[in-house]
């Protein structure tokens, strides 16, 4: 015994060199190197249908398990559905499968069990390869005998990449195959819910940019826009540089573009697009500035609404002649509907018969709203307060110059109070008599400009009805032209009073005294109608 001595120090850590050579000799744990889950190519062979090749994408489901989904590819034949679970042992990986699909029965004979079915289930033995792969043989289980060798090799690294997925509206329905209607669809009427773009990240972590960019084809909109952002054709960028994890998201917008005016997009194509900014590959190795091809989607905006009424009342309501008033807002939807840049408003044909109807309509959904009613029937009454609604006629501001029959304040409305729910509205013509404030309590072209509408015509004096087809015939001409608004209204009431040859009963029977113009302020000189948009929601 004291001649072993010397090794009796030995003696103590006999357990953990044990482990260490029995942890040598030991197998590697096939989870560890290469890791399991993710993207695997396919190679084989197969003794009755000859060479394969797909892929395998195993996903961890479970303590200790994995699910597989995937495909196998023959040479000239259908593609082959896989899907099944893996199995880890301290020596080697086992693939329980099922091959499917509408393919399988082309390509398998009938000879009993899962073959006449067009199915067939298989089990795989791997032990892992050089590299970081597996290698091993499959054979099948049942049905027609058929077994060969195979291997599981990792795909070349890939860059993160991002998909845009859809385009939706403030109810989650996609607008990627119709003209989607901005005013309507990108923000519900409480504001609570908006229109998103969804994407899918994959393939590793990145930083995600989206934007909305507008066609190079539409010149109308790349010479508006050109002049106002800082670098066209990106109108908007609704997320810039957000660190993703692989998976599907979305994000809001409210529709607008991010020039000044915020102003929701001009009609026309437009691109949703998606970027990785210096992308995160999956492998460490690969280069840092490896980018993934852009994603785009394309969506078409409809023109900005405009809605033109000239009421209509047939013989009888309050003479033997029929009161119409049409005539004189026809030219105005005509020339409306194509000005000449190209662009053009979208005509709303629905009616707005009642003051309330004409308040929903600018606050939902008009950019452009034409009213003529010189000399008609109807009358529109439009009240600063309720209490005022209930009162006499004083204070209220109308749209026309005769009551409307028995209806009587039926077409009543009490403006808002506060905010901007005309912020879209571009243009009002109340192509009527006694609203802008000198002959009535209420300023209703002042009252519109602040609740958001950019630019109101209106008129302070009973006039000739007979100037009203020449006067908005004359104002969108010029208007269709892309002449200033004020201008274009000046000039048209000059000339509707050359063209009445009746001569005037003093200057507050000529329409160039009436017309009054009412602009927001800060609104750019001068002001056009080209190319046809929405208003200035900032102003």
């Amino acid at each position: 015994m004291v001649r072993n001595a010397p090794l009796g120090w030995l003696l103590p850590l006999a357990p953990a060199l044990l482990g260490l050579v029995l942890s040598a000799l030991a197998p590697r744990a096939a989870g560890a190197e290469p890791v399991l889950p993710g993207s695997w190519l396919v190679h084989g062979q197969d003794s009755v249908r000859g060479d394969f090749s797909g892929e395998l994408e195993i996903e961890a489901s479970g303590r200790g398990g994995f699910a597989v989904t995937g495909v196998r590819r023959y040479a000239g034949r259908p593609e082959v559905k896989v899907t099944g679970t893996a199995r880890l042992t301290a020596k080697e990986l086992i693939l329980d499968l099922t091959l499917a699909g509408p393919g399988m029965l082309q390509q398998l004979e009938p000879a009993g069990g899962q073959a006449a079915q067009g199915e067939e289930k298989i089990q795989g033995t791997y032990v892992p390869g050089p590299g970081g792969n597996w290698r091993g043989t499959w054979r099948t289980l049942g049905g027609r005998p058929a077994a060969g060798p195979e291997t599981l090799t990792r795909p070349p690294p890939r860059a993160a990449e991002v998909e845009v997925l859809d385009l939706v509206d403030c109810d989650g329905n996609s607008v990627l195959d119709r003209p989607v209607d901005l005013r309507a669809a990108a923000e519900s009427a409480d504001g609570l819910r908006k229109a998103a773009v969804r994407y899918r990240v994959k393939n590793g972590p990145a930083r995600v940019t989206i934007r909305i960019e507008y066609a190079e084809g539409e010149r109308a909109n790349a010479r508006f826009y050109k002049k106002l952002l800082p670098a066209p054709p990106t109108v908007v960028i609704l997320l810039r540089g957000e660190e993703k994890i692989p998976g599907e998201y979305q994000v809001a917008w409210d529709g607008r573009d991010a020039t000044s005016a915020r102003r929701l997009l001009l009609g026309g194509l437009f691109h949703v697009v998606a970027s990785v900014d210096a992308a995160r590959p999956t492998d460490p190795a690969a280069p840092a500035t490896t980018r993934a091809p852009e994603s785009r989607k394309a969506f078409r905006v409809a023109p900005p609404a405009a809605l033109c009424v000239g009421p209509r009342f047939p013989p009888g309501f309050l003479g033997e002649a029929e009161d119409d008033c049409r005539p004189e807002v026809q030219p105005a939807q005509e020339r409306l509907s194509k000005l000449k840049d190209g662009s053009g408003f979208r005509s709303v044909r629905e009616p707005a018969a009642t003051a309330t109807g004409v308040l929903d309509q600018l606050r939902r959904r008009l950019s452009v709203f034409v009213y003529s009613g010189h000399g008609g029937a109807g009358k529109l009454w439009f009240y600063d307060n309720a209490s005022d609604a209930k009162a006499d006629d004083a204070h209220a501001s109308v749209l026309t110059t005769a009551a409307l029959g028995d209806q009587g304040r039926s077409a009543a409305a009490v403006l808002p109070k506060d905010g901007k729910p005309f912020k879209d509205v571009f243009l009002v013509v109340a192509g009527s008599c006694l609203n802008d404030g000198a002959s009535t309590d209420l300023d209703l072209p002042a009252e519109l400009t602040r609740l958001g509408a950019d630019v109101v015509i209106a008129f302070r004096h009973s006039t000739y009805s007979g100037l009203a087809v020449p006067f908005v015939r004359g104002l969108f001409a010029r208007l269709r032209a892309g002449q200033d608004v004020e201008v274009a209204a000046r000039s048209a009431a000059q000339g509707a009073d050359r063209s009445w040859t009746l001569g005037f009963d003093g200057e507050q029977d000529s329409l160039e005294s009436a017309v009054v113009i009412q602009k927001a302020p800060n609104l750019p000189t001068p002001l056009t109608l080209t190319p046809a948009r929405y208003g200035d929601s900032q102003n």
